[in-house]
């Protein structure tokens, strides 16, 4: 080997790592792409990309807010927001996510005795029958 391809060969490998570093410093782990860099050079880049892929959180589900049917607004101060109407909507079986994460499917029943023992959330957030999500303390479970 010459020393001009030891020198060409060298820079490439060094910029891996550094790029390494780069691509590692967005998911903390600026170390591991810069070894990974070096050590593999453009396959240390790939990998780093693909562990920081791995490792990325999951993302919470859209939310929603829908206004239950008989919702008092200005737009309609004659009708009264009533509790039974809205638990009347809900489907028998709530699908529950907390920050992202589905934690089961449970009877509306058990979803309130959750409710009201701690294991459930106000703030987490059910199904609706149209897919979207929303706060199980709109339900009027609590």
């Amino acid at each position: 080997m010459n020393p001009d391809s030891f020198l060409i060969y060298f820079a490439a490998w060094t910029l891996c790592g550094l790029l390494g570093a780069a691509l590692g410093s967005t998911g903390k782990k600026a170390g591991l792409g810069f070894a990974l860099g070096i050590l593999l050079g453009p396959l240390g880049l790939l990998l780093t990309v693909l562990l920081l892929i791995s490792q990325r959180p999951p993302q919470q589900p859209t939310i929603i807010y829908m206004q239950p049917p008989g919702y008092s607004s200005p737009a309609a101060p004659h009708i009264p927001l009533t509790q039974k109407n809205l638990l009347d909507t809900l489907p028998d079986h709530l699908t529950i996510a907390r920050h992202g994460e589905i934690l089961g499917t449970w009877p509306l029943a058990d979803v309130q005795d959750y409710l009201h023992t701690g294991h459930l959330l106000p703030t987490d957030h059910y199904q609706t029958p149209t897919g979207h999500w929303s706060q199980l303390s709109r339900t009027g479970l609590i």
